[in-house]
């Protein structure tokens, strides 16, 4: 889902790659600004693409 929203900073390839980004969307307000923001503005994308759509049902 984070690549149909186009929001690469946001996904981790290992599980402490995880723990950094959530610690910075909780310590970051303008990044967690940011990122709420985007997913908003992007959120349509989701229910575009079938694949994103399939993954959630």
């Amino acid at each position: 889902m984070l690549d149909v929203l186009d929001l690469p900073e946001l996904i981790a390839s290992l599980p402490a790659d995880h723990v950094e980004k959530s610690v910075r969307l909780l310590a970051d307000d303008d990044f967690d600004n940011q990122m709420r923001s985007l997913i908003n503005e992007r959120s349509q994308r989701l229910f575009a693409d079938q694949e994103a759509s399939d993954c959630c049902v």
